[in-house]
C-alpha cells in the first residue's frame, strides 16, 4: 500500500508534513473521484510516492498558501515544484515518464481525441452521479440511467477501452467504480442487459493492477455516502 493512504486527513491547526521521502508526494483526498484519477496514473506509471490527505472542509492554513486552487489533487515533487488539476498532472506525468507505462497516444490527434472522449464522458455522468448521491429522488435516477445510456452509446460506436489500458480508461473510472455503492445507497439497479458495454468494460478494469491497488471496497464508499446523508439507510 502506498505510504498515507489510510492516513488521517490533516484539518485546522494541522502542521505543514516533513518532506516526503519520495520524490513524489500526492496532497490527496481519499474519497476525491479527481485525486483518485492521479492515484491510478501514479499506480499504473508504477512511481513511488507518498500520500497526504487533506480535509477539504476544514483545510489546514498552510494549505491556501501551496495549492492555487485550494483543490486536491496537488502533485508535489522535489524543491518543492508542484501541479494541480488531476488532468494536468497526469499528463505532466505522461510526459515527464514517458517510459513508464505511458496513457497518452504521442499523435497529436488521438491524444486530442482521448482528452475529448474524457471531457465528453465526465461531463455526461458527473451531474447526475453527485446529484443521485446528494438526493436520490426518481429524478436524478432517471438522469443517472440517461447519462449511462449514452455512455453505453459512446462505447458501442467510438470507444471500447483497455487496448490496452488508456488515458481515458483511468480519468473516467472513478465515477463507474463508485456505482455499485450508489446501487445499495439508493436501491437502483444497472442492469447488465441495459449497459452490456460498461458493464464489461468494468469487469475487465477491475482486474487491472492500477485499478485495484487505487480501489476502495464497495462498503468504504457506501459508509463514507452515509455520512454526507445521515437519513440514509438507518
Amino acid at each position: 500500500m502506498v505510504a498515507g493512504a489510510q492516513s488521517k486527513a490533516l484539518t485546522k491547526g494541522s502542521p505543514y508534513p516533513e518532506k516526503a521521502k519520495e520524490n513524489l508526494r500526492l496532497f490527496s483526498g481519499r474519497f476525491c473521484p479527481f485525486a483518485h484519477r492521479t492515484r491510478l496514473a501514479l499506480n499504473h506509471k508504477q512511481l513511488p510516492y507518498e500520500i497526504v490527505n487533506v480535509d477539504l472542509k476544514e483545510k489546514p492554513e498552510w494549505y491556501s498558501k501551496i495549492s492555487p486552487l485550494g483543490k486536491v489533487p496537488l502533485l508535489e515533487e522535489a524543491e518543492e515544484r508542484r501541479t494541480a488539476e488531476s488532468l494536468i498532472i497526469v499528463e505532466y506525468l505522461d510526459d515527464k515518464y514517458p517510459d513508464k507505462n505511458p496513457t497518452l497516444s504521442t499523435d497529436p490527434l488521438k491524444r486530442a481525441q482521448q482528452k475529448m472522449v474524457v471531457e465528453v464522458i465526465t461531463s455526461k455522468i458527473m451531474g447526475p452521479h453527485q446529484q443521485t448521491i446528494l438526493k436520490g429522488e426518481p429524478e436524478n435516477k432517471e438522469a443517472l440511467l440517461k447519462a449511462l445510456d449514452e455512455i453505453e452509446q459512446i462505447f458501442l460506436k467510438s470507444y471500447s477501452g483497455l487496448e490496452p489500458i488508456s488515458f481515458v480508461d483511468l480519468m473516467i473510472w472513478p465515477w463507474f467504480e463508485r456505482l455499485p455503492a450508489i446501487e445499495q445507497l439508493r436501491n437502483m439497479q444497472f442492469p447488465r442487459e441495459r449497459f452490456p458495454a460498461i458493464m464489461g468494460w468494468c469487469d475487465r478494469m477491475r482486474q487491472e493492477p492500477s485499478v485495484q491497488s487505487s480501489a476502495q471496497p464497495t462498503e468504504v464508499h457506501l459508509e463514507w455516502y452515509k455520512t454526507r446523508n445521515p437519513n440514509v439507510g438507518l
